[in-house]
């Protein structure tokens, strides 16, 4: 319940400021890239950065999961798992499993996990993903 108060504060706070990240920009190989967050299919957690996975390519950004999560768009990046935030755009298919887990089928035949505890999120969000 605390989780959810807290995430909903977060949401009024990015609502009233008007402004959730629309685009990263990092430094590969001594050039910056300007990467658009909504052409990032899923974001993987890896320690201290996160791996933000594209079309044909992915990148590393030193940012943790909860706090590229708090800089993103509900509406369109739903957090699944802990190590993962999917852009709802790039579902095809959802299954549920079974024991409060679902199965998200990605662009490119990509299958994620969900998190068990992410069940009441997924199933609030379910509605606004087309598939």
């Amino acid at each position: 319940m605390m989780a959810k108060m807290f995430h909903l504060m977060k949401e009024y706070q990015q609502q009233q400021q008007g402004a959730y990240l629309q685009t990263l920009s990092l430094q590969e190989n001594g050039r910056v890239l300007v990467i658009d967050l909504d052409d990032v299919h899923w974001i993987e957690s890896s320690g201290n950065y996160v791996t933000l996975h594209l079309d044909d390519r992915f990148h590393a950004y030193r940012m943790t999961m909860n706090a590229i999560e708090a800089e993103l768009d509900p509406q369109i990046h739903l957090r699944i798992h802990r190590s993962f935030i999917v852009n709802i755009r790039y579902i095809d298919q959802v299954d549920y499993m079974n024991n409060n887990v679902y199965r998200f089928q990605l662009a490119a035949g990509l299958e994620l996990t969900s998190g068990r505890s992410y069940k009441e999120s997924i199933e609030s969000n379910i509605s606004r993903i087309h598939v």
